[in-house]
């Protein structure tokens, strides 16, 4: 789903799972999670929360997923805790058999093998929204 100017996916993808797998996604949404509250003129620590979830379809490829028999979704449940300004705290992916999200044209459906690649999807998709906040002013 890259743009044709982008290098080939096989690259980017191979950055996406280093910085995955060593936590600078995670590292960089902490940095600016810590940034748009203070710039709302709060505190960067977070007095309340709300907690989401969402089922959604994975596609046939090997990997954690389950049934969601009252929603009728074969797939994974996201789980997402946020604070009163909307922004990701936290998130776990877990099979359905055990939701914000659907702004992102690539979370609408879960593509990834692993839950902890569609739990740094889920992260980058709050940095994009963090950094258009950020941006804005």
């Amino acid at each position: 789903m890259l743009p044709r100017e982008d290098p080939a996916w096989q690259s980017v993808y191979s950055y996406f799972q280093q910085w995955r797998d060593d936590g600078t996604w995670q590292r960089i949404h902490d940095t600016l999670r810590a940034q748009v509250p203070q710039k709302a003129g709060r505190h960067k620590h977070p007095t309340a929360g709300a907690l989401d979830s969402q089922s959604v379809k994975t596609t046939p490829t090997p990997g954690v997923h389950g049934d969601d028999a009252g929603k009728k979704v074969h797939g994974r449940k996201r789980q997402i805790l946020v604070d009163t300004l909307g922004l990701l705290l936290a998130v776990v992916v877990t099979s359905a058999a055990l939701s914000w999200l659907t702004q992102s044209r690539r979370l609408g459906k879960d593509y990834e093998r692993l839950p902890v690649s569609s739990e740094a999807m889920i992260s980058i998709a709050m940095t994009r929204l963090m950094l258009r906040r950020l941006a804005a002013s």
